[in-house]
């Protein structure tokens, strides 16, 4: 029996973009945001504010570790950016700034 249920496996962050809520001018935010002729991106800040002005489709992601900022038509590139972390041994690539040990 067919069954359109809309499944999104969310795996992406293109993917959270299209199911998030969004403003007028097609973005979705989380946290402290502010944005200025701004359209169709996926803005998130979890310790910082993130201000953006004339962007559109794009993906901005801010944590307490890193900032990610990519057009969200090349956002899977993030795994060459993470390559290469791990080829110049950077830290980042298995530690979070902030570890919990028991």
């Amino acid at each position: 029996m067919p069954l359109k249920a809309g499944w999104n496996d969310l795996g992406s962050w293109d993917a959270l973009w299209k199911v998030g809520e969004k403003d007028k001018n097609g973005n979705v935010m989380q946290g402290d945001v502010l944005t200025h002729n701004v359209k169709n991106s996926y803005l998130k800040a979890t310790h910082r504010m993130i201000a953006a002005v004339g962007l559109e489709n794009h993906i901005i992601i801010e944590t307490s570790d890193a900032v990610l900022i990519s057009s969200r038509d090349r956002v899977q590139g993030v795994k060459q950016v993470v390559d290469q972390l791990e080829s110049d041994k950077r830290s980042e690539a298995i530690l979070h700034r902030k570890v919990y040990k028991p």
